[in-house]
């Protein structure tokens, strides 16, 4: 009945989040059709503010969980977080960068998401490993520095977009390494999915999922403001909206489901070990007793106190010199 009860539970979970996926879709479609600029800003500012909470909780939870693949995954989110403000920024029509084109906004496009392909990827290697989150955030931080350096300062940065003609081979190709890259972190995931809740592991693998469909939708644009542009960014929302659920939210309201799995497995296998010793103890046709520390009060079995003539209640509370 208990597990009844719980597939029910998590069947209607996934209903919810699939309806309120179903809703946000239709409703980015329709400010799509109103105004694509606004339905941009709207898309990636959504998902900074994810990407970033994604982060606070993550780093302020450091100490208290061995997992380190949420503490990756957070600290990553913020370099990806950062660089997708400037990618919105730079975006053709918001006037703000002079003097550029589509380029520089496809350049920081593909930056943040080989970011956020590499660190899904490395992050359930580093699973039950100590890692200094100080040195992994200093790692992120020079590597963002030096990718935004290679577009904006030396200029090496390989071209992603032309006007007129749409997406370099380089873009197409950095779309399908990162969606092969995504593709294995699944596959890691599913190599780790003892160290998640299943609900968590599920809502994880889909945002992965979605991200995959996402990049997938970008390799067919030729406009920045193109129908299949309107596709990946829907796409992008919807998985930071489940990783939003999953971070977050879950994060939040039930700690021990995500950011605390390791202890509640290490409480049950101590329980478990508590209740093996009991039965041992208790069901041993030899007479036992034991004291727990220094202290004078002692643990007998039946079997001593039936050898002894005395209660358990009277050996245990005698008077030991």
């Amino acid at each position: 009945m208990t597990n009844m009860r719980y597939q029910t539970f998590i069947f209607s979970n996934y209903l919810r989040i699939s309806v309120k996926i179903a809703g946000l879709g239709f409703f980015l479609l329709l400010i799509s059709q109103y105004n694509f600029l606004f339905f941009h800003c709207m898309a990636e500012l959504t998902s900074i503010g994810v990407a970033w909470g994604v982060f606070m909780i993550a780093w302020n939870i450091k100490q208290f969980t061995d997992n380190a693949y949420i503490l990756v995954i957070g600290i990553s989110y913020l370099f990806i977080g950062g660089t997708d403000l400037l990618h919105t920024l730079s975006y053709k029509g918001m006037n703000i960068f002079a003097g550029h084109d589509a380029n520089l906004s496809t350049q920081l496009w593909i930056v943040a998401r080989y970011m956020e392909s590499f660190s899904l990827l490395i992050a359930p290697l580093l699973i039950r490993r100590k890692i200094n989150p100080h040195f992994v955030f200093s790692c992120y931080l020079l590597v963002n520095v030096f990718l935004l350096a290679s577009i904006a300062y030396w200029h090496v940065f390989p071209a992603c977009h032309i006007e007129g003609t749409g997406m370099t081979l380089f873009k197409k190709l950095s779309e399908y390494a990162i969606c092969l890259m995504l593709l294995f972190s699944l596959f890691l995931l599913h190599r780790k999915r003892s160290m998640f809740d299943p609900y968590v592991l599920k809502l994880i693998a889909a945002s992965i999922f979605a991200t995959i469909l996402s990049e997938l939708s970008f390799t067919f644009y030729v406009s920045v403001y193109g129908p299949s542009n309107i596709a990946g960014h829907c796409m992008k929302i919807i998985s930071f909206y489940l990783l939003y659920k999953v971070i977050i939210e879950i994060g939040l309201r039930d700690p021990y489901r995500l950011l605390f799995k390791e202890l509640k497995q290490k409480e049950n296998s101590l329980q478990k070990s508590e209740r093996r010793f009991r039965t041992f103890f208790e069901e041993n046709p030899v007479g036992i007793a034991v004291s727990p520390g220094l202290q004078k009060e002692v643990m007998v079995n039946r079997a001593l106190s039936e050898f002894l003539g005395y209660s358990k209640g009277e050996l245990e509370s005698a008077d030991l010199p």
